[in-house]
Order: structure tokens, then C-alpha cells, then sequence
């Protein structure tokens, strides 16, 4: 029998905990990768970078627990925001390839390299002149304050290296030659955008990461460790620090 008479404290918790049993449930049910994805490529780890390709188990207690997970759905909807303001302001913008009626998407490599992008500027119908080169790749993340004042402040390849780094991989695949990095502050809805120039040099060198990444691999050999000791806030935040450094 229901208890009417339970704390809101309790009913909450009873409410989040089948909600957050279900999200569990689903994300296990999802088909895990069987590629190297650009999202994370330009991560400051290569060992890292192997384990999550590599699928092994996170540490105790690490990994995405149901709140994240609600975190990356609020990127989504907030990347469907973006496009809708973008539209409205005068840009063409094109999440879906109209070849394929699918999200923007590259293979290299194989196919052992793949990559979705978020979508493409292609033309400008508003007022004025473009504000911008095209075309040009569209990227949107939604950031928390802390992480977007950082990249308002510091631009895209020192604050975010790993999203730097997608954005060169769909440059490169693509054969575009810019990008604009929209960024959504989660906590005042301010936007921020950024022009970032295709980097040839940049865009090899991740090619050659993810080819030492899938040698590696294959050879069951773990490459060496991207930080010097674990006290690193890479490490510590890492969900295989533990038996990284064990």
C-alpha cells in the first residue's frame, strides 16, 4: 500500500529511484561502439582515451551515474534550441545530411574512426552581411557557468582541447574550411560563439593518435599514461584512475 502519510523526502526518493533504475536500464541496453569516436580523440589522455575505446570496466563507483546522464539529454534538447535561434536569425543551418536524411557523419580509417557532427552552416538569409565564413561546421555543446566562462575566456583549444579537437576531425573529414562552436550557459542561457579555423597539422595528428590508439589495441598494450602522477585533476577525475595507477 501506498503510504499518503511519507515524507516528501521519502517520496522523492522513491519517485527518483525508479527513474533513475529505468535511465540505468536503457543505457545498458544500448550497443556499445565498436569504433574510436571524434568526440573523444582530442581528450588529454591516450591511455584513457583506450580504455573507454577498449570498453573496460570503470572503477568502483565511476562511470555515468543517472544524473550525468540526464545532463547529456539537456545537451541534446538545448542543441535543438540552438538550432531553432540560429534558423530564426537568418543562417541556413543543416543538422541532417540531405543525401542521406541522417546526422552528419564521417568514417575513416577503416571505419574504425567515425565521427557525427552536429550540423552544417551552409547560407545566409538575414539581414546585413554573413557575421560569419561559409560554410562552415556547426558544433553546440550546453556548458555549465564554470566551463562556459572558461571558453568564452580562453577560446576553444585551451579551455576545451577535446571538443578543439572534434571540431578539427569534422573540419578535416568534411572538408570544411571552419567551424563555429556554439556554447549554451546552462545556468543564465547566454550564448557564446566561436570561429574556429580548420588546422590541417591538427587534424593529422589525431589521425595518428587514433591509428597508435587501435595499434595498441589490438595488441592488448596499454599506451604509456598522458599525466606525470595521479594527483592531477585529469587523473582524480578519471573513471579508470584507480587501476591506471594501481
Amino acid at each position: 500500500m501506498i503510504d499518503l502519510n511519507g515524507t516528501s523526502t521519502a517520496l522523492c526518493d522513491r519517485i527518483n529511484d525508479r527513474i533513475d533504475r529505468a535511465m540505468l536500464a536503457a543505457r545498458n541496453a544500448e550497443k556499445p561502439r565498436d569504433y574510436l569516436g571524434a568526440s573523444i580523440l582530442g581528450g588529454s589522455c591516450e591511455r584513457a582515451i583506450q580504455y573507454q575505446h577498449m570498453l573496460v570496466p570503470t572503477d568502483p563507483g565511476k562511470g555515468f551515474p543517472p544524473r550525468v546522464l540526464r545532463c547529456f539529454d539537456r545537451g541534446r534538447w538545448a542543441e535543438d534550441y540552438a538550432i531553432a535561434l540560429l534558423k530564426a536569425s537568418g543562417f541556413v543551418l543543416l543538422d541532417h545530411d540531405p543525401d542521406t536524411r541522417e546526422q552528419w557523419a564521417f568514417e575513416t580509417l577503416g571505419g574504425r574512426v567515425k565521427g557525427h557532427a552536429d550540423g552544417a552552416l551552409v547560407m545566409w538569409r538575414g539581414d546585413g552581411p554573413v557575421p560569419v565564413p561559409l560554410p562552415a561546421v556547426w558544433e553546440c555543446k550546453c556548458l555549465n557557468n564554470k566551463s562556459w566562462s572558461k571558453s568564452k575566456k580562453d577560446k576553444l583549444r585551451v579551455a576545451h582541447p577535446r571538443y578543439f579537437g572534434q571540431m578539427q576531425l569534422y573540419m578535416g573529414e568534411m572538408r570544411l574550411p571552419q567551424g563555429l562552436f556554439t556554447s549554451l550557459n546552462a545556468d543564465t542561457m547566454e550564448m557564446h560563439h566561436e570561429l574556429v579555423p580548420y588546422e590541417p597539422d591538427a587534424h593529422q595528428a589525431l589521425l595518428a593518435r587514433a591509428s597508435r590508439i587501435l595499434l595498441a589495441s589490438d595488441a592488448g598494450e596499454m599506451l604509456p599514461r598522458g599525466m606525470a602522477d595521479a594527483s592531477r585533476w585529469e587523473c582524480k577525475y578519471c573513471d579508470w584512475s584507480e587501476q591506471c595507477w594501481a
